[in-house]
């Protein structure tokens, strides 16, 4: 990884964009595992209007490599002039065109996500949630308040946030959807 001299302005403007990112979602399939993935589109819009929100951007570029290999360097820029940048060498598979036009998303896909913290969304963890005997009850009505307060105080978008929860509404919260809120919002507010 490679940065500018100082990056304290983007760190700060990545940790409020991190506060309200979503995780991706998984709605690509892949036949061969049988298996759901987050594709490079879903990782874009998990990040895209949180980064620009906060004025970071992000900049992918290749490389030439002398090996059967895709090379992305991946930037996080600022509106300060402050940057980070990584490089990522990925091997490909078949060596034609798809071939290497695959292992190209594939490697702007990680180094976007590992770029900015974006993770896929859990569906094994939501559906453990969904089934767990407390994790899956409704919030009272001081957790609800509590969540409420700390929107406030963090500016933050409702309608976003709780489409990051995955909650119709802050009464319709589950308690585990709560503890996962709060620590979101608590680190929003404190940044």
């Amino acid at each position: 990884m490679n940065t500018s001299p100082s990056i304290a302005e983007l760190a700060k403007a990545l940790a409020a964009a991190q506060a309200i990112m979503a995780g991706a979602r998984k709605d690509s399939s892949n036949p061969h595992f049988k298996s759901k993935y987050a594709d490079l589109a879903s990782v874009w819009d998990a990040c895209r209007e949180a980064l620009t929100a906060n004025g970071l951007s992000i900049v992918q570029a290749t490389e030439p490599s002398e090996r059967q290999e895709v090379v992305v360097v991946t930037c996080l820029l600022h509106t300060s002039g402050e940057w980070i940048s990584s490089r990522l060498a990925l091997p490909v598979q078949k060596g034609d065109a798809q071939g290497f036009g695959s292992a190209l998303t594939y490697a702007r896909r990680y180094s976007l996500a590992a770029m900015v913290g974006v993770a896929p969304e859990d569906d094994d963890g939501n559906a453990a949630t969904r089934s767990a005997p407390n994790g899956g009850g409704k919030i009272c009505e001081h957790e609800v308040s509590e969540i409420l307060d700390l929107i406030n105080a963090g500016a933050v978008d409702t309608a976003k946030f709780l489409e990051w929860v995955g909650a119709a509404s802050v009464e319709a919260m589950t308690k585990d959807q709560h503890a996962r809120a709060v620590k979101q919002l608590k680190r929003k507010v404190q940044s």
